[in-house]
């Protein structure tokens, strides 16, 4: 914007020093006169930007609140080229744009960079709100986008729309890197890779189950697959088993979640290993029989078992390091809360070697009392008179009734003394019961889990 004259508005012309000249009348004006107007110049071109500005965010939000993107990413850019450091329009520009992407043309990674300058360029008491708005902008268009893809797969699998959805996955993982190195804040992608292997899964799952095992009826005995029937499955597995690969790739494939997805690996591996086709072969008594017409060759079939060899490999990795990874962990808790409860372990550990000890000085009473010696001299005795009453002879019947009322008279009262240690034995092997009940339990306390 030139500068004019105060009194006829005519253009003035700077001259040495910075002193002008009005072109139309002769007006003169000091270096100093001439700053101060080029300073209120500056002043009102920028009060103007900033109202203009204003004026296009407004336009620009109220587009993207009525699902309009495509107006809204061009008043924003009318924004930017105003003022190309505003944050503002950076961020609503970027998301205007990530809402642009269909099946055909992905621009959620061109949306992701833009909100990244934007949240690069806010004010440090904006960004964080900024982040929190961007993460879950980002998982919900990224989740639309690969529902769209989705769709088209569920209605016309093929390596087509494996290749698109592998692409639009490609661009945000690196959109994702560039917008953590730019912000420094975190998307936290494990946990966007996990919805969207998840949403990956249900696809695969609906198109098997909706469409491949219903064109490819082999229980039909009225008509079976033909080759074309047959080959169509084929290439709709495949392109099934690649999705799934995809799925296990993002989320990493040493992640144990992944174990059910190896497994679907292994099941579709099978299912084209064991297809065919058929041809009709022959009519008996109206029932129709068909032969085995085409199937895969052996070398077509070994190919998907070393496949097969490899998922099953993975399984058994993840189950390994998964086991190792608890008893690793369950360690770490066990030493942890022990070293936080050293007084308790200690209690426990002497209640439990007194328990011990008591036990021990039960045990060696019922030692003590198994040996009881009244018991011995009885048993003796019982002992001494049967092998007395054989030396007596047969017919000295007084002389062996009285040895055998003896002898009856002692087992009587070795009887009753064998009952009182039993009662005994019985009541302190209780106790020992009862302690190595509590000596279990504390040790349990000792070696469980934490």
């Amino acid at each position: 914007m030139a500068l004019t004259c105060d009194f006829c508005g005519g253009i003035l012309s700077i001259g040495k020093g910075g002193a002008a000249i009005c072109e139309n009348c002769g007006m003169k004006y000091s270096s100093e006169r001439v700053q101060e107007k080029a300073k209120e110049i500056k002043e009102t071109v920028k009060s103007n930007g900033q109202q203009l500005i204003g004026n296009y965010l407004s336009l620009a939000m109220t587009a993207y609140n009525s699902d309009n993107c495509a107006e809204a990413e061009v008043y924003c850019s009318k924004v930017i080229e105003i003022d190309i450091e505003n944050y503002q329009a950076w961020f609503l520009k970027g998301k205007a744009v990530a809402w642009q992407s269909s099946v055909e043309e992905s621009r959620i990674g061109e949306g992701i960079l833009a909100m990244a300058k934007g949240i690069t360029l806010a004010p440090r008491s904006e960004k964080a709100k900024l982040y929190d708005d961007a993460k879950g902008e980002i998982k919900s268009v990224v989740l639309a986008l690969l529902k769209q893809c989705g769709k088209c797969f569920i209605s016309y699998p093929s390596w087509d729309y494996v290749t698109r959805i592998k692409s639009i996955i490609s661009s945000i993982t690196a959109a994702i890197q560039t917008f953590v190195e730019q912000t420094e804040y975190d998307l936290n992608w494990e946990e966007l890779a996990k919805s969207i292997a998840g949403l990956i899964d249900d696809i695969v799952t609906q198109t098997w189950n909706g469409l491949i095992l219903k064109d490819y009826d082999t229980s039909n005995y009225d008509m079976k697959p033909g080759k074309f029937e047959w080959e169509r499955f084929i290439k709709r597995t495949d392109s099934c088993i690649g999705l799934i690969d995809e799925a296990v790739k993002i989320c990493g494939e040493d992640n144990a979640i992944n174990i059910p997805r190896y497994e679907t690996l292994i099941n579709l591996q099978n299912s084209v290993i064991n297809s065919c086709s058929f041809a009709f072969d022959y009519v008996v008594m109206g029932c129709t029989h068909w032969r085995i017409d085409w199937t895969l060759t052996n070398e077509a079939k070994q190919l998907r078992r070393n496949k097969i060899v490899q998922y099953q490999e993975k399984i058994r990795f993840i189950q390994a390091k998964v086991n190792q990874e608890n008893k690793m962990a369950a360690k770490k808790r066990y030493e942890e809360y022990w070293k936080t409860h050293a007084e308790e372990r200690k209690k426990l550990e002497e209640k439990k070697n007194e328990l011990t000890n008591q036990v021990l000085q039960l045990n060696k009473k019922v030692e003590k009392l198994s040996k009881n010696e009244e018991r011995i001299r009885l048993q003796s005795k019982i002992s001494q008179l049967k092998k007395q009453k054989t030396t007596v002879g047969v017919f000295k019947f007084k002389e062996r009734k009285a040895i055998q009322a003896e002898i009856d008279s002692t087992e009587d009262e070795l009887s009753n003394l064998n009952s009182e240690i039993s009662a005994a034995v019985q009541k302190v092997e209780e106790q020992i019961k009862s302690l190595r009940s509590t000596i279990d339990f504390i040790e349990k306390e000792l070696t469980r889990d934490r």
